[in-house]
């Protein structure tokens, strides 16, 4: 039995559903802590199967039970693991630049290799010291967001950015644009 703090598909959120040799996108159309009602036609008997979804803090896999009835097709939670990420936020793979502004206002372009809500890894040759104030400003679906941090770790040919707190709003669509990116990977991981 999943535990409280097991996160679950929110109520209209798309999930992979695999149970045998079947592999299929359904949404979630009803859940508690024990159970999920899935929509859409499943061309199955029922039996053993899985829930895998993207998330903010990462990517469950949720085992159990399904249950094909017209009614609903009902999915019993067993058990649940976290596939991706054991952090409190999610990294994603990124590939692109960023104009990052440092404190003496010199600007350069860094090639972005991850992202979180909470962080950014960028490539440079450049030196950076530990606690460098920076700005960044991140491209995402066209749309640019500024964002300022603090060089937070420093390794070969990079740096982890620590983002200082982020608007609400700017908090939100940068959230938005994670889980959109984790469910592509997922997606094209099948």
């Amino acid at each position: 039995m999943p535990s409280d703090s097991t996160p679950l598909p929110a109520l209209g959120q798309q999930v992979r559903l695999r149970a045998a040799d079947l592999s299929v996108i359904c949404s979630v159309a009803a859940s508690d802590a024990r159970a999920l009602t899935l929509s859409g036609p499943i061309e199955h008997p029922g039996g053993p199967a899985e829930v895998i979804f993207a998330h903010a803090r990462g990517v469950t896999c949720l085992s159990g039970e399904l249950t094909v009835a017209a009614a609903g097709n009902r999915f019993a939670v067993e058990r649940s693991q976290l596939l991706e990420q054991r952090r409190e936020t999610f990294r994603v793979p990124v590939s692109g630049r960023t104009a990052v502004t440092r404190e003496d206002g010199t600007m350069e372009y860094f090639e972005l290799k991850d992202l979180s809500v909470e962080g950014a890894r960028v490539l440079s040759g450049t030196p950076m010291k530990l606690g460098e104030p920076l700005s960044l400003v991140l491209t995402l679906n066209g749309r640019d967001l500024g964002v300022s941090g603090r060089v937070a770790r420093v390794d070969e040919g990079g740096y982890g950015i620590r983002f200082d707190q982020l608007a609400r709003s700017d908090e939100s669509l940068l959230n938005r644009y994670l889980v959109e990116q984790q469910r592509e990977r997922v997606r094209t991981r099948d």
